[in-house]
C-alpha cells in the first residue's frame, strides 16, 4: 500500500472564505502534486527541497515528468468519478 492510499483514508478539513470542506489528505496532496509537477515541467522548482522522486514514491508511479503528470491527472479524474 502506498502512502497515497493510506492518506486517502485520513480526513482533512479545509477552511476557506466560503466555509469548510471535508476531503482526504491523499486527494489534497494529489492536487498539490499536479500543481508542482506542472511547474517542474515548465522549469520551475516548487521549493528548494522538492524532488520528483518524492512524488513518484508517494504515489507509487514511474516514468518521466510528463508521464507522471499524465498519471496524476488520471488519478484525479478517477477520484472525481468515484466521488459523484
Amino acid at each position: 500500500m502506498t502512502s497515497y492510499q493510506e492518506d486517502s483514508k485520513k480526513p482533512l478539513t479545509i477552511s476557506s472564505a466560503k466555509g469548510t470542506n471535508l476531503t482526504s489528505r491523499g486527494y489534497y496532496n494529489l492536487c498539490l502534486s499536479i500543481r508542482d509537477v506542472s511547474l517542474f515541467i515548465q522549469g520551475i522548482q516548487p521549493n528548494r527541497h522538492w524532488r520528483l522522486k518524492h512524488v513518484k514514491s508517494y504515489f507509487g508511479l514511474s516514468g518521466g515528468k510528463e508521464k507522471i503528470l499524465q498519471q496524476l491527472k488520471f488519478m484525479q479524474a478517477l477520484h472525481s468519478i468515484t466521488k459523484t
